[in-house]
């Protein structure tokens, strides 16, 4: 998805907050991050990945995270209330 804010989002998917695809398929690990400095550009990336074919997604996201690790927790984020999170560095 598309977001502006990926902490609120991260949080959102972790505690199952809103109803969709992510909450019905219990998707809580973040796979994959992709940077843009334009929404319009965002969105048709999206849109092009949802067209993608399930193996297509998966060797995308296997070349920058090959163990599929969750890269909120690789990061060190710590969720701390609704909405809100912290990296963990900052939290000592």
């Amino acid at each position: 998805g598309v977001t502006s804010d990926p902490d609120r989002r991260i949080f959102e998917h972790h505690n199952g907050i809103r109803s969709g695809f992510a909450s019905k398929y219990h998707c809580t690990r973040l796979l994959l991050i992709e940077h843009y400095g334009d929404i319009r550009q965002a969105i048709a990336r999206e849109t092009q990945l949802k067209g993608w074919t399930r193996a297509k997604k998966l060797a995308l996201v296997q070349v920058s995270n090959p163990t599929f690790k969750d890269l909120a927790e690789q990061w060190g984020w710590l969720q701390i209330g609704p909405y809100r999170s912290i990296a963990a560095e900052d939290s000592k």
